[in-house]
């Protein structure tokens, strides 16, 4: 069996805690307002109504309250670090591909395509929660609520200056002109 620093060197090193650490709330306070950014305007002329536009924002926390007792059982039986990878492994999979939906075609090809990859990344945020909080107590001992706070702290931070650096970032880059490779 490893020893706790042996599993804070890899979750701190390679995989990263500040990310596995974030509350569903404010997980799904971003995503909403990433992805009301996203289809605020291709809504309309991807033929997707406000209720299939609700569903694809609401069906990510579903599958995230479906999921957590489902990787609980498999986190049991494989331990953190596996569940910890196939988290990252399918939520970075999932997020590119919704980027990719654009090019799916117009009406119910678009919804399903954008409902089952929103799917794939609830149930990844829910591979990644689970198996980052049932690392806290091997991680941090007797600090537990002092580390869980820090983290949500510096997760608060980073929503609050990440879509302002990420904009600045976007408008220097040129908006729109470097996106012209994909098409």
């Amino acid at each position: 069996m490893r020893r706790p620093e042996n599993m804070a060197r890899f979750v701190l090193g390679r995989v990263g805690v500040k990310r596995n650490r974030r509350s569903c709330a404010s997980r799904a306070a971003k995503d909403l307002w990433k992805h009301q950014q996203i289809f605020a305007a291709p809504g309309s002329y991807l033929s997707a109504s406000g209720t299939a536009l609700g569903w694809i924002f609401s069906i990510f926390e579903l599958a995230t309250l479906v999921g957590t007792p489902i990787t609980t059982r498999l986190l049991v039986r494989s331990g953190s670090k596996p569940i910890l990878v196939a988290g990252n492994f399918l939520g970075g999979l999932a997020n590119i591909l919704n980027g990719l939906c654009w090019y799916v075609g117009d009406g119910a090809p678009f919804i399903v395509s954008c409902l089952l990859l929103r799917v794939v990344a609830g149930f990844a945020f829910s591979f990644e929660s689970t198996a980052g909080y049932s690392l806290l107590s091997a991680l941090f001992g007797q600090n537990v609520s002092t580390a869980t706070g820090i983290l949500e702290g510096v997760n608060g931070l980073a929503m609050i200056l990440g879509p302002i650096v990420g904009s600045s970032l976007y408008s220097m880059a040129g908006g729109d002109s470097h996106m012209g490779t994909l098409q």
